[in-house]
C-alpha cells in the first residue's frame, strides 16, 4: 500500500514542480509513521532510518521510493527534454535564461525561479551522460560532449593555441573520423601534415620601374577588387580596394588589374610591372 498508493500520490506533483526540502521531509514523516504504527496519528518506535528502507530488497531495504531521488530523476528528465526536443517550453527557457549562451554554461542568478536553480544543479550530471552524434548540424563544437571524453572547452585549456583543434573545427560536421577523441585528434593531425606552405617574397622591380600587385575577391557571389602600387624601393605609391557587386572570380581579378593599370596611365607612370595570381589573366597577357 505504501509503495503503490501513498508514495504514488505526489508523483504528478513532483514531475511538474520542485517542492522544498521541508515538504519532502513532511511527506516522508507521515509515510514512515504509517509504516511503523499502521495509522497516521501517534506512532511507534522507528527501528531504522527511512532512507535505509528505500534500498532494494537485495540491499537490505524495503524497496520504497525515495522522494529526493524521484525529484532528481524528474529534474534530469526535464533537462534532457530541454536539450533534445523542440517545444514552446524550450523556446521560453532559452529566451528567459540562456541569453545567447550554450545551455551547459548558463547559470542560475539570485532572483531567478527555483525551478531553474534545480535544473542548473542537475545539468552537469545529465550532460556527462549525453553523447552527441556529429552530422546533424545541431552540435556545439566546444560545449557538447561529442568526443566521448567530455566537452572540448574542459579538455583544451587554451582554445586558440591548438592547431589540431583549429583544423578540426574547419572540418567539423563534414569529417568522417569516428566517434572517439583519439581517432579524431589523429585525423586532424594528419590534415596538418598534408598541408604545405610556400614562402612568397615580393621581388623588387628594376630601377625607374614601378610594380602593380592586384587581386580580386569572390565570396558567395559578391566580388571586390584591390591592388597595391610600389616603386623599386618598396615605397607605396597608391592602394585601392573597391567593392564590385555580383560577378565571378575571373571578373574580379581582371577588374583589379585593369583599374591599377588605368591609374598608372592617368598619372604618367608608363613603365609598369604587373603581378597577379590569376593564371587566366597571365595567359591572356602572354598571348597578346
Amino acid at each position: 500500500m505504501i509503495r503503490h498508493v501513498l508514495l504514488a500520490f505526489p508523483i504528478h506533483l513532483l514531475a511538474t514542480t520542485n517542492p522544498p526540502k521541508g515538504t519532502l521531509e513532511l511527506i516522508k514523516k507521515y509515510v514512515a509513521r504509517f509504516f511503523w504504527s499502521g495509522q497516521n496519528t501517534g506512532g511507534k518506535y522507528h527501528w531504522t532510518d527511512w532512507n535505509n528502507l528505500c534500498y532494494l530488497y537485495n540491499e537490505g531495504g524495503a524497496n520504497f521510493r525515495c522522494l529526493t531521488d524521484t525529484c532528481h530523476a524528474f529534474q534530469a528528465k526535464q533537462w534532457w527534454r530541454l536539450r533534445t526536443t523542440n517545444s514552446l517550453w524550450k523556446e521560453f527557457m532559452e529566451a528567459k535564461f540562456f541569453h545567447n549562451k550554450h545551455p551547459s554554461v548558463a547559470q542560475w542568478n539570485s532572483g531567478q525561479p527555483q525551478n531553474w536553480k534545480y535544473l542548473c544543479n542537475i545539468k552537469e550530471d545529465v550532460e556527462s551522460n549525453i553523447l552527441w552524434n556529429i552530422g546533424d548540424g545541431d552540435v556545439s563544437f566546444w560545449y557538447d560532449n561529442w568526443t566521448g571524453m567530455g566537452p572540448l572547452h574542459q579538455l583544451v585549456p587554451d582554445k586558440t593555441s591548438c592547431n589540431e583543434i583549429k583544423v578540426l573545427k574547419r572540418k567539423f560536421g563534414r569529417a568522417n573520423v569516428g566517434r572517439y577523441w583519439h581517432t579524431i585528434f589523429q585525423a586532424s593531425a594528419a590534415m596538418l601534415e598534408q598541408t604545405t606552405s610556400t614562402m612568397i617574397r615580393w621581388i623588387r622591380p628594376n630601377t625607374q620601374k614601378i610594380k602593380l600587385n592586384s587581386d580580386g575577391s569572390y565570396i558567395q557571389g559578391i566580388c571586390g577588387r584591390g591592388g597595391l602600387i610600389r616603386n623599386n624601393q618598396g615605397i607605396i605609391i597608391f592602394t585601392y580596394s573597391i567593392p564590385m557587386g555580383p560577378g565571378t572570380s575571373n571578373m574580379a581579378d581582371e577588374a583589379a588589374m585593369l583599374l591599377g593599370l588605368k591609374w598608372c596611365a592617368n598619372n604618367g607612370l608608363e613603365i609598369v610591372m604587373g603581378e597577379t595570381d590569376s593564371l587566366l589573366i597571365y595567359k591572356c597577357i602572354k598571348t597578346e
